[in-house]
């Protein structure tokens, strides 16, 4: 039996590349800098950390609701 070495797969993973706001860049770097972490495990931490915020239950309930059909109906704006 062969023995693995180096560390665990944390499991499949998606690359996200996004520009963020100098402060909270430069805010990110400096976090990094005192707690040695990398950003992008950092990054990846807090955001997984407020996926729950996004209220995607409230969004995909909400999605689920019949549409209004508003043909033939007086459009204002």
């Amino acid at each position: 039996m062969k023995k693995r070495t180096g560390r665990p797969s944390k499991g499949p993973r998606t690359y996200v590349n996004s520009p963020i706001p100098e402060p909270a860049a430069s805010a990110l770097e400096r976090y990094c800098e005192l707690t040695g972490e990398a950003k992008g495990p950092t990054v990846a931490r807090i955001f997984e950390a407020h996926l729950d915020d996004l209220g995607l239950d409230q969004l995909e309930a909400g999605a689920a609701q019949p549409r209004i059909d508003l043909e033939g109906e007086k459009r204002t704006a």
